[in-house]
């Protein structure tokens, strides 16, 4: 059996394993991303619809790459251990986030028809871009780094707190049912 400092330390081997194995992910994903859309960068010339969200532009096929293929490959682990594991979801939703950087950055390094040159807010029109410093990025390399930071923050930092309350509800929920079964 494993000391509870070891149990840490092969967890946290673990986490970035399981961490730099998503980026990898991204990173294949900017190499096709980058050939298919070619020089038509933001998925311009996709078919599908588009949508105004937030005063930023989602299109059929981002919608249904980041918001349902990509979280969905990503539960998988959570679906395999077959039950709530609040820790390894935070790794992943954190991943996640980071991911999506990292992918968007690559496509550019990726792309032979853009590159870093042009990693601008000039030449790149679909993103949403601020100004830190000298320098410009896109808005969501910001956003979605404090979500991966608040992801770790609360669901891996703070995962025995957050089982408990998981535990309590699901508590309060089978006592309810019981209740109403013997009730009715």
């Amino acid at each position: 059996m494993l000391s509870g400092i070891a149990m840490k330390k092969h967890r946290g081997s673990r986490d970035l394993w399981v961490f730099a194995y998503v980026l990898l992910v991204f990173i294949s994903i900017a190499f096709w991303e980058a050939y298919m859309e070619g020089e038509h960068g933001g998925a311009s010339m996709q078919v599908g619809w588009g949508a105004n969200l937030w005063g930023w532009r989602l299109n059929a096929y981002h919608f249904w790459l980041w918001w349902v293929t990509v979280p969905a490959f990503l539960c998988l682990p959570l679906v395999v251990e077959s039950q709530l594991n609040v820790h390894l979801f935070g790794v992943l939703l954190a991943s996640y986030y980071v991911g999506t950087i990292i992918e968007d950055f690559s496509w550019f390094v990726i792309n032979p028809y853009w590159g870093l040159s042009k990693f601008t807010s000039r030449a790149v029109t679909w993103n949403d871009w601020i100004t830190l410093g000298y320098t410009e990025i896109p808005r969501f390399y910001v956003t979605n780094l404090l979500a991966a930071t608040l992801s770790w923050a609360i669901f891996v930092k703070n995962e025995s707190l957050i089982q408990r309350a998981i535990g309590e509800v699901a508590t309060r929920l089978r006592l309810r049912s019981s209740r109403e079964t013997h009730e009715g």
